[in-house]
């Protein structure tokens, strides 16, 4: 318990630090939304705000990284249409890398 208080103090200098960078904001937040995967309003933000930025960022790996998170979120929840989609969001990802575009 002891670490992660100083991890969530971390985050929020972080957060403090970064507000003039979109790109850190996100980054800070979704890490921060991480940290509490069973609180609605972090799992609405990572689908919502940050896997899209990755996305448009062309960010495959951090992009893949919250599809997989989110999947094993919705997949515990046993959300099976909300599982296959960042299933088919993660596939999509992969195809475009395999073919040459995106590649970060």
């Amino acid at each position: 318990m002891k670490s992660s208080s100083a991890c969530v103090e971390l985050l929020v200098e972080g957060k403090k630090l970064s507000q003039e960078s979109k790109k850190y904001t996100i980054l800070f937040e979704s890490l921060e939304h991480q940290m509490t995967p069973n609180d609605e309003k972090s799992i609405n933000y990572l689908e919502t705000i940050a896997l899209p930025y990755f996305l448009e960022m062309s960010a495959n790996h951090t992009a893949l990284y919250y599809c997989e998170f989110l999947r094993e979120h919705y997949e515990k929840k046993g959300l099976q249409k909300k599982t296959l989609q960042m299933t088919e969001i993660a596939r999509t990802i992969y195809i475009k890398m395999l073919k040459g575009g995106m590649l970060v």
